[in-house]
């Protein structure tokens, strides 16, 4: 039974927390990363568990835990794939608000690239491909607030600033299920992504590759997609993997 005492309840948060830091931990020595805020993104939502007096308050958090776990240990090694096919960086995206935040990533040096999103760093949603995933998959009214809020402040020339012209953009995506960044977050830099579905058909990733402009070659955007649709299997996922239509 879920505990009415608070302190009890303080108690078992507190664990809860400490199991959700090892977790991290052991995901960044087994992926031969260093843990980054990305690792504890969620923790300042913790006093808003603390406070709910609903039985689901730890649900919630062991939920979060565990789907970003399940979704970073499917994807490692069909990205590691993916970076050998294309020698360019590989990124795993998750959607944090109005932002995406890289929560794995595969590059080397022989990339050229200039420009290494690192674990833990974040991008508005309508400058990056996997961003545009998320967007494409809200119904037009979020949209329409997301633009109301951020007023779709742009990084680039080419940064997709006017509403109307985000809305065709996004029309295109839910048409093809794949994403693209043409030089919209940082000039020189193009991105194409496709999106990752758990058991329940939900988006809750997006992988891409980046690659300097003159590089990006379209024979990778359909092993993109197969390799996001692999890791979408290995989640669980048993449909036709899209975003909202």
């Amino acid at each position: 039974m879920f505990p009415r005492h608070r302190p009890a309840r303080r108690t078992l948060l507190a664990v809860a927390v400490f199991l959700a830091c090892l977790t991290g931990l052991a995901l960044a020595v087994h992926a031969d990363t260093p843990l980054t805020q990305a690792d504890y993104a969620d923790i300042p939502l913790l006093p808003v568990w603390l406070n709910d007096r609903k039985p689901d308050a730890f649900g919630k958090l062991g939920n979060l835990v565990k789907a970003r776990l399940d979704v970073r240990e499917a994807a490692i090694g069909p990205m590691r794939e993916l970076h050998k096919l294309t020698h360019q960086p590989v990124n795993l995206s998750v959607r944090q608000g109005d932002e995406i935040v890289y929560i794995e990533r595969t590059y080397s040096e022989r990339s050229g690239m200039q420009v290494v999103r690192a674990v833990g760093g974040r991008a508005p949603l309508h400058l990056t491909s996997v961003g545009k995933l998320f967007l494409a998959n809200d119904e037009p009214q979020r949209v329409r607030a997301y633009a109301t809020r951020t007023g779709l402040t742009g990084h680039t020339r080419n940064s997709l600033t006017d509403l109307p012209m985000l809305e065709r953009e996004l029309d295109k995506i839910r048409k093809t299920s794949i994403s693209r960044d043409d030089e919209e977050l940082e000039l020189g830099v193009r991105c194409m992504a496709a999106g990752i579905y758990d058991d329940q058909g939900r988006l809750v990733a997006g992988l891409s590759v980046s690659a300097p402009a003159d590089r990006l070659e379209e024979t990778w955007l359909e092993r993109v997609k197969e390799t996001a649709a692999r890791i979408s299997a290995a989640l669980g996922h048993g449909g036709v993997a899209g975003v909202r239509s």
